[in-house]
């Protein structure tokens, strides 16, 4: 019950870069997400194979484009707008992480900018890693209080 208070905790500090946040409030926050996103396309393909004709989109290389293409001229109105409601509630999960993965960092002492080393392959990555795993900062620091 206490990681569920954390997890929907987490979530009402998500739009916010002020704070800190701690190993088990990233790390459940990143692994809840990801469970329900493999949920979420494992429901959106066994529903909704056929009406999108998955075989169809692959055969070229703007996948993207086939799939909205498709997907509008031949859908219902409500596969529309469950497809739309998906993609708002992914690009809100994804601000929500960069967020929640900065207030790690400044639990660490590092600010937000670090998360520009994600653009370094390999190394950036790796780099972020070790600091998401890093044991926070004891005690207060320039980021604010201990959780």
């Amino acid at each position: 019950m206490e990681l569920i208070k954390l997890y929907l905790s987490s979530w009402g500090k998500a739009f916010t870069l002020k704070g800190r946040a701690s190993r088990l409030e990233f790390w459940l926050f990143v692994c809840a997400n990801s469970s329900i996103a493999v949920l979420v396309k494992y429901v959106w393909w066994q529903f909704f194979w056929d009406s999108l004709n998955f075989f169809k989109m692959f055969d070229s290389f703007v996948l993207y484009w086939n799939v909205f293409k498709y997907a509008f001229a031949n859908a219902s109105g409500w596969f529309i707008a469950l497809l739309a409601i998906t993609l708002v509630i992914g690009l809100l999960n994804c601000i929500a992480t960069i967020n929640i993965s900065a207030r790690r960092l400044h639990d660490t002492n590092k600010s937000a900018v670090s998360l520009l080393w994600w653009a370094v392959p390999l190394f950036g990555w790796l780099f972020l890693l070790i600091l998401h795993i890093k044991k926070g900062t004891v005690g207060d620091n320039r980021f604010g209080k201990v959780n």
